[in-house]
């Protein structure tokens, strides 16, 4: 298996945040979880994830607004 990497997932339903959480940890990677944007933010912050997957609509902050 290659290098294990820290993924942060966001996006505001909780199904697809499981099921992203269960493929990417099954693949032996970190992951940490977000239901928007504020708390993703608070999380890039503390954690220093080496990847985001984020969901483009959000609510008040878009996906695109969190990865600039």
């Amino acid at each position: 298996m290659g290098r294990s990497i820290t993924v942060l997932v966001v996006d505001d339903s909780d199904e697809i945040r499981s099921m992203l959480e269960a493929a990417l940890d099954g693949s032996g990677h970190r992951v940490l979880l977000a239901a928007d944007a504020l708390a993703a933010f608070e999380c890039v912050r503390r954690e220093r994830p080496e990847v985001v997957v984020t969901d483009i609509m959000l609510g008040v902050t878009s996906g695109l607004d969190l990865v600039t």
